[in-house]
């Protein structure tokens, strides 16, 4: 998106952009979900009041247990604990786009190497890359 900053103090305009991703976390196939751990967080005015981690058979299985959580969580006539499906190790069974996130689960994107070693090459800013070991693979990436 583009965007013209403003500065008050120097009155100089700035070129400013905002890249904004969002996932379809129905069609995301490339993920092993019988193989891979999730964190369930319960959340009850910020504060994390209960924790445990959660298998899923699949993507439908997921897909019903976010739908529930959130379902039960708006219905609810007095204040419940909000579930927050994060990533505690995330099994990949094909090969994946070079930028990947994951919506309602875990808010960080993850990319590739190939990708941060060109965004990096080409000096784009604004980006802070940390290494993960909580996704693998089980085809070569190249």
């Amino acid at each position: 998106y583009p965007a013209t900053i403003f500065d008050d103090k120097t009155k100089q305009h700035y070129n400013y952009y905002w890249l904004h991703f969002i996932f379809d976390e129905t069609i995301q196939n490339y993920i092993d979900y019988s193989n891979s751990t999730f964190l369930v967080q319960e959340k009850l005015e910020g504060e994390i009041v209960n924790q445990f981690e959660l298998k899923f058979d699949n993507q439908k299985h997921y897909s019903k247990f976010c739908k529930n959580a959130h379902d039960l969580w708006v219905k609810s006539d007095e204040p419940i604990p909000f579930k927050e499906v994060k990533i505690k190790f995330l099994k990949l069974k094909k090969k994946t786009p070079d930028i990947i996130g994951f919506g309602r689960v875990d808010s960080d994107l993850y990319c590739t190497k190939k990708l941060r070693l060109e965004l990096e090459y080409n000096h784009i800013t604004g980006i802070v890359f940390k290494g993960s070991k909580r996704i693998s693979y089980e085809f070569e990436v190249l």
